[in-house]
């Protein structure tokens, strides 16, 4: 991932945050219905998907903003945003809000290990520190 990348999760209210500590961490997963209805409102809101390879599929650009669905089961899946940090336009993460609203979910952070509301302005400030978060690994700041 790059450093103008920033990855969330969609995570259901009431999962148990992952453990980020440690390699190898389990995404959390959208499952059955929800899972289902995830995959009509981004049909609706991005088009249809393309693979990235088996069980990875991108709805929206390989370069940019997107969402992945990166299945686990036949009916699990991890939903991952990646939100591109060189783009500073508010109607993908408007979008993506109401897709965690309707669904009832929230985002998690890896990078921060938090959970982040779907409202736009939480969700901007979250992104930025996330990027700040990633900027400074990258240097090696301690």
């Amino acid at each position: 991932m790059a450093i103008w990348q920033v990855d969330l999760h969609l995570i259901q209210t009431a999962d148990d945050l992952p453990d980020t500590a440690n390699d190898g961490w389990i995404p959390p997963l959208l499952a059955g219905d929800k899972l289902l209805q995830a995959r009509e409102l981004l049909l609706d809101y991005l088009g249809p998907p393309w693979q990235m390879v088996d069980e990875w599929f991108v709805f929206g650009p390989e370069n940019g903003s997107r969402v992945d669905v990166v299945f686990e089961t036949p009916s699990t899946a991890a939903v991952v945003v990646r939100f591109d940090a060189r783009n500073d336009g508010i109607q993908f993460p408007a979008l993506l809000c109401k897709l965690a609203q309707k669904l009832g979910c929230l985002f998690f952070s890896p990078d921060t290990g938090g959970l982040v509301e779907p409202d736009c302005e939480t969700l901007v400030a979250a992104i930025d520190a996330a990027h700040n978060a990633a900027v400074l690994r990258g240097l090696k700041v301690k």
